[in-house]
């Protein structure tokens, strides 16, 4: 390896191992690191060069690194002096939902009972305001169903029109960035909505009852992120509060049924 290439890969290494997160689903981290680290490196590059070195990493093109022509001491220099710039935006970001933390419905004891499914019926019809879970989840099953979601919604940690496009980090920063053609995409503003706001919910359908209200079956879940305080509960919803979440039928989508 190139001691350019090997320090100008030592500088883009991602300050979160997100392999080490969600170690039993891969196919969620490329967005997430590779895609969302480098977008915000690419934000702080103002030079052709740079920004043509981080797109290439991006999208796995180690070809970039035998082209000649490219200073590559100042495109190191100037990636090391952007870095600081480069953390604080991906901390706003990314990093986020590294911090989550996943909260069992017994937590607080609002969406849980621990009864058997008689009894959470009665419950559910004497306060009818009030959704009661089946099973308490454990945070592994929560946080492994918030990354299946991930996967499932943005169609394997994509979200692009065009399901042939190969151009992905382009169609990522077209998603993010104002002046894109996907920005308005109502699944890149999911994405940025997780990142952004102080508390997001989404909703998803699952294969079979996972609770009741008003003694009624519930088979859709809600996710309540707070990102103030860092953490994920669960609740179970009806299809119509779900279609209501996600604003519209299409986006409420099923989660692979081996997590619930």
């Amino acid at each position: 390896m190139s001691d350019h290439r090997q320090e100008i890969e030592g500088l883009m290494q991602c300050p979160d191992d997100w392999d080490a997160i969600f170690p039993d689903i891969t196919a969620v981290t490329d967005a997430w690191h590779k895609m969302d680290w480098y977008y915000c490196h690419q934000k702080f590059c103002f030079r052709g060069d740079e920004q043509a070195v981080i797109r290439a990493m991006a999208e796995s093109d180690e070809s970039v690194f035998d082209r000649s022509g490219i200073d590559w001491r100042e495109v190191r220099d100037n990636i090391a002096f952007r870095r600081a710039d480069a953390l604080n935006e991906y901390c706003m970001r990314a990093h986020k939902i590294a911090k989550i933390t996943y909260l069992s419905p017994s937590y607080n004891g609002k969406h849980y009972i621990g009864s058997d499914e008689k009894e959470i019926v009665r419950r559910s019809l004497k306060n009818r305001s009030v959704s009661l879970f089946l099973e308490d989840y454990e945070p592994d099953r929560l946080k492994n169903g918030f990354a299946q979601w991930m996967i499932n919604y943005f169609n394997d940690s994509t979200f692009y029109d065009d399901p042939n496009s190969v151009n992905q980090f382009e169609d990522y920063i077209s998603a993010n960035d104002e002046s894109g053609a996907l920005y308005g995409h109502v699944r890149s503003k999911v994405w940025r909505s997780i990142f952004g706001q102080h508390n997001t919910r989404i909703a998803f359908e699952v294969a079979y009852p996972v609770g009741f209200k008003a003694g009624k079956e519930l088979d859709h879940i809600c996710f309540d992120i707070e990102m103030s305080s860092k953490t994920l509960h669960a609740y179970p919803i009806s299809k119509q509060e779900a279609v209501s979440i996600m604003g519209g039928e299409d986006e409420v989508v099923m989660n692979k049924p081996i997590w619930w």
